[in-house]
C-alpha cells in the first residue's frame, strides 16, 4: 500500500489540508451566522421602534378625529341656530308688515 499519492503528498497531509479547508468554511459560516444574528437584533429593535411610533400615530389620529367631530357638531349647531334665528326674524318682519299694512 502506497502512503504517497499523486503529487507526492501523503494521505495524512492531504487529509490535514481538507480538515483545514473544512475548518475555514465552518469559521466563515459561524461569522456569517453571527452577522445575521446581529442584523436580526437590529431589525427587532427597528420593529419595536415602529410599533411604538404606530401606537403614538394611532392615539394622535383618534384625538384628531374626536376634535374634528366636535368641530363638525359645533358648526352644525351654529348653522341650525342661524337658520332658526333667521326664520324668527323673517317671521317677525312678515308679522309686522301684515299687522301695519292692513
Amino acid at each position: 500500500i502506497s502512503v504517497l499519492q499523486e503529487g507526492g503528498k501523503s494521505r495524512l497531509h492531504q487529509t490535514q489540508e481538507e480538515v483545514e479547508q473544512v475548518k475555514m468554511i465552518m469559521l466563515d459560516n459561524k461569522k456569517k451566522a453571527e452577522e445575521r444574528s446581529d442584523n436580526l437584533k437590529d431589525l427587532e429593535l427597528q420593529a419595536e421602534v415602529l410599533r411604538e411610533k404606530s401606537k403614538v400615530f394611532e392615539r394622535t389620529t383618534k384625538k384628531l378625529k374626536q376634535q374634528k367631530e366636535m368641530s363638525n357638531k359645533k358648526t352644525k349647531i351654529i348653522i341650525i341656530f342661524s337658520v332658526v334665528a333667521g326664520l324668527i326674524i323673517l317671521g317677525l318682519i312678515i308679522f309686522v308688515i301684515t299687522k301695519f299694512a292692513g
